[in-house]
């Protein structure tokens, strides 16, 4: 039998005397915030039958708001603008109805789900609001409202719903809630782990599904509102999970994640990749005797031996060395995914305002029935799975579970959602309660020429709260950079495949002799609807420890070396340059006139790579002079002068960032904003795609003087239909 309310919470006698008198209506300016309260009439108990036991105490008071003027603020965010879950709308008022609880999760009506719900006793508010006509006496509407009390733990109240009611409940502790990603966005992002098992340098190639997914179990600790609303024509519910402002000290912000184990294919990929052979072949192989081999065999088992540092080459010592690697690496993966799902949902889950909405979805009558007892213990799983009747309108920043394109710090973003012309984004969250303060400041710059896409991605987030009364120093903060370039050509041509490998050499995914053996992994000439991306990514120890005061250190003429790597080539304009050394020694001297001289403007630069390069290289001493401004303004130096003007200027704003940045993080004050606006200032170093390469050239040149390479993971993916590559190398 179901549970069910017999009793008032409140008694119309206990009230009425605060209210105003028999003719006020529901639009009278007296209705508002705080409109009557009064204890709870008797000690109100549910535990049978329910997912959510609930006991109201005799003392407890009920409180009473009104709502008729959209400037009116709801303290638990139900009602209010387009992101509430009730809308503001003329010719309707409410009346919220309040009352803190005890509840404690009963038996488990959802099994499966135990980890993470209510357990213990704990406090909660719960809410009940009507909507009524805003013509509706006051003395008839609350009386009416009070005879037929709702309590959220019980799915016949919120059955008993009409359009523009609500029932929500607030409370901390422990909310479940489940993700996917794509394997292949794993081995983007945290390859670097994997790269390391490798005994020589080389360069990793790991092919994988796409359609191959990732799934963890999310538990984060926070303070929740779950809320749930009827549509207005009444065939639907809608429920709503948003973030509460926090009050509770047991409302850490932690977020864990719990990853089901790699499937075989997904090991095997790895393993093959970092053998740079099938591993279903290389097996056969050490079964036969070495005399049996193809001298082709023979080099390939030598080949395998190099990268895994097996100098007595039998095959006992190579299989047993492949097998402490094909199990190493699992272990490895297992550690990669979490790691990528730990900080990505953190990322996402910190870019949430208070109030704002983490999960938002549709349910059928069948589906609410299903979908209640999991709902009302904070366990969102089972909603996730999407099962039928129910539909997913949001989830933390996107419209679906699954996520693809999880870069950089994202755990997904929608098809070209990231990139518009010109996009300049900063995200600050701030949380101030009982358990201190938190802080977290994203910026992203991101442009969109038609394919071509190039972005810089910075954050900042205290891992935990500062306690009350602390300064949030910018040392209490883990940093994170993000250097992108990508671009979804139609077809893969022969200049796309010589822009991949000169991505590949300036950010460090291979060497500059290895470029060519590289290319086998790239899609073949001719391939169509491709899509690839560089990437850099720089870790939290890398930046805070070595790299944010090594880059704070330089002046605007240490950016000539990189700028000068940075300018591109075509194999079918003469006088380009194929060899980034080259570029960076001949081109070195050009763009340091350029950054020592702030008058000098394209004519100039064309001049003196003239006067420069007429010796070393005269076909691109003549481009630079006569040529540059009838071919891409990004293969030559005085092109680029032209084309980005402001380069000097980004130079002085991303060195006074990592400068103001160097300095608050050696102070012992609260950092007060400082760290957005250093963000703010660098991130206008990625203006255009040349200030981006150049910019990677430089993180890496300055991290490779350090200890801290490992914490700079480099990489060059290719999507081609349902299967990803995933490039990278060991070379730390």
């Amino acid at each position: 039998m179901a549970a069910e309310i017999t009793t008032t919470i409140v008694k119309w006698e206990d009230i009425v005397a605060q209210v105003p008198g028999p003719r006020a209506k529901l639009n009278d300016v007296r209705i508002g915030l705080d409109l009557a309260s009064a204890a709870v009439a008797a000690p109100i108990s549910l535990g049978q039958g329910v997912p959510l036991a609930l006991e109201i105490d005799a003392g407890a008071t009920s409180r009473i708001d009104g709502f008729n003027a959209a400037g009116q603020k709801d303290a638990d965010g139900v009602i209010g603008s387009d992101e509430a879950p009730i809308r503001f709308a003329g010719g309707s008022a409410w009346l919220k109805y309040s009352v803190q609880a005890m509840a404690r999760a009963t038996a488990n009506l959802d099994a499966g789900s135990a980890a993470g719900q209510i357990q213990a006793a704990e406090q909660v508010r719960l809410c009940d609001y009507r909507r009524h006509d805003v013509d509706e006496p006051v003395a008839l509407a609350i009386p009416r409202d009070i005879e037929r009390p709702r309590l959220i733990a019980l799915v016949d109240s919120v059955r008993a719903l009409q359009p523009g009611d609500a029932l929500a409940v607030r409370s901390a502790g422990t909310l479940q809630a489940s993700i996917e990603v794509s394997w292949a966005d794993v081995f983007t992002s945290e390859i670097g782990s994997l790269a390391r098992l490798l005994r020589a340098p080389a360069s990793i190639g790991i092919r994988i599904d796409a359609g191959v997914k990732a799934t963890a179990s999310i538990s984060v600790n926070d303070e929740f509102a779950l809320t749930f609303t009827r549509d207005d024509d009444g065939a639907a519910y809608r429920v709503f999970v948003r973030k509460a402002k926090i009050s509770d000290a047991r409302a850490t912000v932690g977020v864990t994640a719990t990853v089901q184990a790699a499937q075989p294919e997904v090991v095997a990929a790895a393993v093959s990749g970092l053998l740079d052979a099938e591993l279903s072949k290389v097996r056969p192989l050490l079964a036969r005797a070495t005399s049996a081999l193809t001298p082709a065999e023979q080099q390939s088992i030598q080949d395998v031996a190099e990268r895994l540092g097996v100098r007595n080459l039998t095959p006992a010592a190579l299989s047993k060395a492949i097998d402490t690697l094909e199990a190493s690496v699992a272990d490895k993966i297992a550690g990669a995914v979490k790691a990528k799902i730990d900080s990505g949902f953190a990322f996402e889950y910190g870019r949430i305002e208070e109030n704002a909405t983490l999960l938002q979805a549709t349910l059928t009558d069948e589906a609410l029935a299903a979908m209640h007892a999991p709902l009302v213990r904070r366990n969102l799983a089972p909603v996730l799975a999407a099962p039928n009747g129910v539909g997913i309108e949001k989830y933390l920043n996107e419209t679906t579970v699954t996520r693809t394109r999880a870069w950089g710090f994202t755990l997904g973003i929608g098809d070209r959602k990231v990139f518009s012309k010109d996009t300049n984004r900063t995200t600050r969250s701030i949380r101030e309660g009982t358990p201190g303060t938190s802080r977290s400041y994203a910026v992203l710059h991101a442009y969109d020429m038609t394919r071509r896409n190039w972005s810089m991605s910075l954050k900042a987030e205290t891992p935990a709260f500062v306690p009350p009364g602390a300064p949030v120093t910018a040392s209490s903060f883990a940093y994170g950079l993000h250097l992108l370039s990508s671009e979804q050509p139609k077809v893969f041509d022969e200049h796309q495949s010589d822009y991949c490998a000169d991505m590949a050499v300036l950010w460090g995914v291979c060497r500059e002799g290895q470029a060519d053996a590289l290319k086998a992994k790239f899609p073949s000439i001719g391939t169509k609807d491709v899509s690839w991306a560089a990437q850099m990514t720089i870790n939290d120890e890398a930046l805070k420890k070595d790299l944010w005061a090594r880059l704070a250190a330089l002046s605007a003429v240490d950016f000539a070396p990189a700028l000068a790597a940075a300018v591109e080539w075509n194999r079918s304009v003469g006088g380009t340059i194929a060899s980034v050394a080259r570029r960076r020694q001949l081109y070195f001297p050009v763009w340091q006139h350029y950054l020592q001289n702030s008058a000098v403007g394209a004519t100039g630069v064309a001049q003196f790579a003239y006067d420069h390069l007429r010796g070393d290289a005269p076909a691109t001493a003549r481009l630079e002079r006569a040529g540059f401004a009838a071919v891409d303004d990004r293969l030559t130096a005085a092109g680029l002068a032209e084309k980005n003007d402001d380069t000097r200027p980004d130079i002085a704003d991303c060195l006074r960032g990592a400068k103001n940045l160097a300095d608050a993080l050696a102070s012992p004050t609260d950092e007060r904003g400082v760290i957005e606006k250093s963000f703010q200032h660098m991130s206008r170093m990625s203006d255009q795609s040349h200030q981006v390469r150049a910019l990677g050239v430089l993180l890496l040149d300055l991290a490779r003087k350090s200890v801290y390479l490992p914490g700079v993971t480099r990489t060059l993916s290719f999507t081609v239909g349902k299967t990803t590559t995933v490039l990278s190398s060991n070379d730390f």
